[in-house]
């Protein structure tokens, strides 16, 4: 091969080589590019986690107390409640945001105060008494809290009644009344239906008895349903029924006569009455009196001009 030749296959080969050179060094750089955006987008992970690690750790800490905060006020509850959830609404003035304490343990979550109120939704765990306190707090990450608030509280109930209550009753009459009595759960209502209305109510007392007197029946054959309410609003109607047969339909309600009429009425005609024969008692004992004085009188005058 002439000297010329080798010498431009020489030089071809010379920039062939740093043409391979070039693109491995413009790959290479490319890959520490992607792996420095890799790892940057790791570490505002890793940092995103890491914040909302302590952010929650920093949830679960007491606020720490600041006396100068308003203190808020947490309006009533009903005393029971088969609901599975309560709403709390409460007021406070000059604070931001308000935790909730649930028999003495803090709750994560916050309620946001707007224009001055409060509400904050809690799920019920179980059946129980539940208390809750309210505390209003300022600051973040390191929030300050006021006092706790007066507590309210109210009890989860979601059993109905039990059905396994003693009735007692006469199932004939002659009269057209009957007396139903037992024993229930306490503190219930015992309601007595017919045609799915409340005919009768009566509540049971802290050992469960009750009695309901009087109960009005037609002529052959009564039926009552028996339905059994707690305070929750917990109800259970009995499958077993109340049947009495009556002989006759109960007396209608007496009707008081003028005599009967109590004074607390306002019988107008006998009050009238009294008053009058009262004015005419003090007429006739004036008419006395000046009778006396005159037949005194004209006795004294005539002695006086005897003498």
């Amino acid at each position: 091969m002439p000297p010329k030749e080798k010498k431009q296959k020489a030089q071809d080969s010379g920039s062939s080589m740093l043409d391979k050179a070039k693109v491995k060094v413009e790959q290479t750089d490319e890959t520490v590019g992607r792996r420095v955006v890799g790892m940057g987008f790791a570490l505002v992970g890793f940092l995103l986690i890491l914040a909302v690690i302590v952010l929650n750790v920093l949830s679960n800490v007491e606020p720490q107390l600041d006396e100068d905060l308003n203190v808020p006020e947490l309006h009533e509850l009903e005393e029971y409640t088969n609901d599975d959830r309560v709403s709390l609404t409460g007021e406070v003035e000059d604070v931001s945001q308000v935790v909730i304490y649930v028999n003495d343990e803090m709750q994560t979550d916050t309620a946001e105060v707007e224009d001055g109120e409060f509400e904050f939704e809690y799920v019920f765990s179980d059946e129980g008494e539940y208390e809750f306190e309210a505390v209003g707090i300022e600051g973040f990450p390191f929030r300050k809290g006021s006092e706790k608030s007066d507590s309210v509280s109210t009890i989860v109930d979601w059993t109905a009644p039990s059905a396994d209550i003693e009735i007692e009753y006469q199932t004939e009459v002659e009269d057209g009344l009957v007396t139903v009595s037992g024993e229930a759960e306490p503190n219930i209502t015992v309601r007595l239906m017919e045609d799915d209305e409340e005919a009768y109510s009566v509540e049971t007392d802290d050992e469960g008895a009750f009695k309901i007197e009087d109960i009005a029946l037609d002529e052959g054959e009564n039926e009552f349903k028996v339905e059994l309410e707690d305070k929750a609003g917990n109800k259970n109607v009995l499958a077993r029924r109340i049947e009495v047969d009556s002989l006759v339909d109960a007396p209608d309600e007496e009707v008081l006569g003028e005599e009967e009429v109590p004074e607390a009425s306002g019988d107008l005609s006998k009050a009238f009455e009294m008053i009058l024969q009262n004015n005419l008692m003090t007429v006739f004992g004036v008419l006395v009196i000046v009778a006396l004085l005159g037949s005194s009188g004209f006795v004294f005058v005539k002695s006086r001009q005897e003498e």
